[in-house]
């Protein structure tokens, strides 16, 4: 009798690590649970990821909320480096830092960054906040700037079209490419 993962063949698992994040977009279904701090346990985290590379899993998926207000997001980073499995980090992209970014250079990692708005006025309406936009577009350029020398890095915007930012889309477009992210590397 064959057990069940010798009928399966993932490739890939998603973990969402928390319910918590930093901003709190008027498209989220989870703002109202953002209240709660609810984060996966690490001890469970780690060992799910383990149990996924001894099943042959490739690439990790981390998501939340914001998966970068998770309390232990370094150890989880550090775990799926160990095991040399790829990453996808979906996130607001405002968290994002020199130092993650570099960390996460060794891995073939795809950071899914959503925006929402090309420009700061927008975007804090849209996210329910006061935000840091320029250190939102600043990170998206690190990140950039670590794929020209490493070409195992690759980045994607997510886009929500809503009706706050529909006459937005054609500056949100001219905007990514000008920061190098094509029309086919956006997500709607």
């Amino acid at each position: 009798m064959k057990t069940i993962n010798e009928n399966i063949n993932l490739k890939a698992i998603t973990l969402q690590l928390n319910i918590a994040c930093n901003y709190k977009c008027i498209m989220c279904n989870r703002y109202d649970d953002l209240t709660k701090n609810q984060n996966l346990e690490i001890n469970q985290v780690l060992r799910i990821i383990e149990e996924a590379e001894s099943m042959g899993i490739e690439k990790i998926i981390l998501t939340g909320g914001e998966p970068l207000v998770y309390p232990w997001i370094d150890k989880v980073i550090s775990k799926i480096k160990e095991l040399d499995l790829s990453i996808t980090l979906t996130t607001n992209g405002l968290l994002l830092n020199e130092e993650i970014i570099k960390t996460l250079e060794g891995n073939n990692c795809l950071y899914v960054i959503s925006i929402h708005a090309s420009n700061k006025k927008l975007n804090d309406n849209i996210r329910r906040v006061e935000s840091d936009f320029n250190k939102m577009i600043d990170n998206i350029k690190l990140i950039k700037e670590s794929a020209i020398h490493n070409k195992n890095i690759k980045i994607v915007t997510a886009i929500v079209i809503m009706d706050e930012n529909k006459k937005d889309f054609k500056k949100i477009s001219s905007m990514l490419y000008s920061l190098g992210i094509s029309n086919e590397e956006t997500d709607l």
